[in-house]
């Protein structure tokens, strides 16, 4: 959309596929301890979810950024990272929804390989947050688009 300059990126299709991507992943990693089995017997899949969550947050980051020289960009990075805005994307999608995931995969599959009830338990939380940090980085980046000013 061009009217929008921070939509208009080739990176914020990207950003929407792999934040989706990671949720879908994270969500078919909390079904695997629910089939019987812990965690510890598929490390490629942890690998694999935990990879594509710290890319999200990379790019995350690197979209953050004014990527270019516009004021409608300054502005809406500014609402993102300084703004109103700002609890909802930086506490709510990156802190709850990429962070505290990562911290709770590798809580399951580092201290407690073997328990396989509270490994799903402590999966299907990741699962939440992991989801509702996904809505909040898309809503902010939404709610942040400005408009060029027409002058």
């Amino acid at each position: 959309m061009p009217a929008v300059p921070f939509w208009n990126s080739a990176l914020l299709p990207l950003l929407f596929f792999f934040h989706s991507l990671a949720s879908g992943a994270g969500l078919a990693l909390c079904s695997l301890p629910m089939t019987g089995e812990s965690l510890a017997t598929y490390p490629r899949a942890v690998a694999a979810v935990l990879a594509l969550m710290f890319f999200c947050l990379a790019l995350t980051v690197i979209y953050s950024r004014p990527h270019l020289p516009s004021a409608a960009v300054k502005e809406s990075v500014r609402l993102l990272t300084q703004g109103k805005l700002r609890s909802l994307f930086r506490d709510a999608s990156l802190l709850l929804g990429l962070l505290v995931p990562v911290a709770l995969i590798a809580l399951c599959y580092l201290v407690w390989p073997g328990a396989v009830v509270l490994s799903t338990l402590t999966l299907l939380t990741m699962v939440v947050l992991r989801l509702g940090g996904d809505i909040s980085f898309r809503y902010a980046v939404l709610r942040a688009g400005v408009y060029e000013p027409v002058v």
